[in-house]
């Protein structure tokens, strides 16, 4: 009778240790599937997309045509109009001009960005050219600026001649008259309506002959 009864307890216990590892290797196979499913790359559509849009960049603006019209004396007449014998003036590629990044005002801590004006891309006298001889008796100059985009709203042209500022219309065509003989600078700005330099041309040198007509005593 013992003997049953131990018989009975073992062939509990081995019942029991059985159903363990029978629990216990489910519990294995479904974590190793969880990390596996954890691994796998997501499709495509759980992808983030960049919202971002790439920049088109914008094409260069035109020049501004200019004419030039040379009589029968040999004096030269610019206009932004084409005329009856007037040549079309052969631009080249001037100097361009970069504006400075945006910089950030920082007040109370907090960042401000100071908003940037708008600029020009060429800005440059293409005629006469530096240290070109101009022969006029009336002593007339004109010179003919490159202006890319065309002059703004609110911006003024502005010319000096050897240091001085000299009148001007707002035109790319500038005319100078009764200019002395000899050697003269030029440079033109473009200025705000508060007077702040936006941006310089170089500064040429233009040498004007002008014939003296002497009369005998």
């Amino acid at each position: 009778m013992h003997k049953n009864i131990l018989l009975l307890i073992t062939l509990m216990l081995v019942s029991t240790m059985t159903v363990f590892a029978q629990e216990t290797e489910q519990k294995e196979d479904q974590n190793a599937t969880e990390e596996t499913a954890k691994e796998q790359p997501r499709d495509d559509k759980d992808k983030p997309k960049d919202d971002k849009e790439k920049p088109v960049s914008k094409p260069a603006p035109k020049p501004q045509k200019i004419y030039v019209k040379t009589d029968a004396y040999g004096n030269r007449t610019y206009s932004d109009m084409p005329q009856k014998g007037a040549k079309e003036l052969d631009i080249q590629k001037s100097t361009e001009y970069t504006p400075p990044k945006p910089t950030n005002v920082w007040t109370d801590l907090k960042p401000k960005v100071v908003e940037q004006q708008p600029s020009y891309s060429h800005f440059s006298i293409v005629s006469p050219t530096n240290d070109s001889t101009v022969r006029n008796n009336a002593g007339n100059v004109q010179l003919a600026l490159d202006i890319r985009p065309k002059l703004l709203p609110g911006h003024k042209l502005v010319l000096f001649m050897d240091g001085n500022e000299m009148p001007t219309t707002g035109s790319s065509i500038l005319s100078l008259s009764n200019v002395d003989r000899g050697s003269h600078t030029f440079e033109a700005r473009i200025q705000s309506a508060e007077g702040e330099i936006i941006v310089t041309t170089e500064t040429i040198t233009v040498h004007l002959h002008r014939a003296v007509i002497r009369r005998g005593n």
